[in-house]
């Protein structure tokens, strides 16, 4: 049975709060305000002992002020889940839809998921903000997204006519809900996914796009720069972290600057 983690915090924790559960490797993000303050819920299932221990060690040494508790879900949760999922509109001319298309029927701009709440959806404002950036860089040009999830950015940029649209990932399901994914959306002869790591990858690419966390962000530096023959955008990090990946990056070669903010959360691109 699958387990939830849900993590409540003071309002003004919240993005912190989020960034650490990313941190940490938990899936499916989702945040709900109270009275009370912010629920934060977020999936996990191997390793979720060692998770836990880590997050209320590193809320201690944050000074997050957390409550967290698991809960067990049934088949009627995540069914409920899904049922209550709205389409999302990504960018002006992207939208993304928590269904499978009907009658074989795609519509023009939008890109269908199939939702696992193992996996999230793909609506967090960092997505919105890659996806925005990815409107005006990607067309015809060849694309490399880092830690792809269910392949959402690439198929985002297929939508906005990429060259080729390429996704890596060190989580095998993820990539097998990608290749599904693109199958969904008749986007498979250009996009591809591999579980092959960052530091393997001998390809170049225009244009290479990561939102992951900036401390994984920060150790990959090298590694994006390597691979990337023009512009790079990189997102999943907090305002307080932006100058220790620009950081990272300017000792890799490459200046980063501010594209974008939602909330507590930046874009860098170069």
């Amino acid at each position: 049975m699958a387990k939830l983690v849900r993590v409540r915090v003071r309002a003004d924790h919240a993005e912190r709060a989020a960034a650490l559960l990313f941190e940490l490797g938990f899936d499916s993000l989702v945040e709900e305000s109270r009275r009370d303050g912010v629920v934060l819920s977020a999936s996990a299932d191997a390793g979720l002992d060692e998770r836990l221990e880590q997050l209320r060690s590193a809320s201690a040494e944050q000074h997050l002020a957390t409550d967290v508790w698991v809960e067990e879900l049934n088949d009627d949760w995540q069914t409920a889940w899904i049922a209550a999922l709205e389409p999302v509109q990504l960018t002006p001319g992207v939208k993304l839809v928590p269904r499978e298309p009907e009658a074989d029927t795609i519509e023009q701009g939008a890109i269908y998921l199939k939702p696992a709440l193992a996996f999230g959806y793909g609506d967090h404002a960092t997505t919105r903000m890659a996806a925005a950036w990815l409107a005006e860089h990607c067309a015809a040009k060849t694309l490399l997204d880092v830690g792809t999830g269910t392949g959402v950015l690439c198929l985002v940029a297929a939508r906005l006519r990429a060259a080729q649209a390429h996704g890596i990932d060190i989580d095998a399901a993820s990539v097998d809900a990608a290749q599904a994914n693109a199958l969904l959306n008749d986007v498979s002869q250009i996009c591809s996914f591999a579980t092959t790591p960052l530091g393997d990858v001998r390809s170049t690419f225009d244009v290479v796009v990561a939102n992951i966390d900036a401390v994984t962000l920060a150790q990959l530096a090298r590694d994006i720069c390597r691979v990337s023959t023009g512009r790079i955008a990189l997102t999943g990090i907090l305002e307080e972290q932006r100058e220790s990946v620009c950081v990272a990056f300017r000792e890799a070669g490459r200046e980063l600057s501010h594209s974008a903010t939602e909330g507590d959360w930046v874009l860098l691109s170069g």
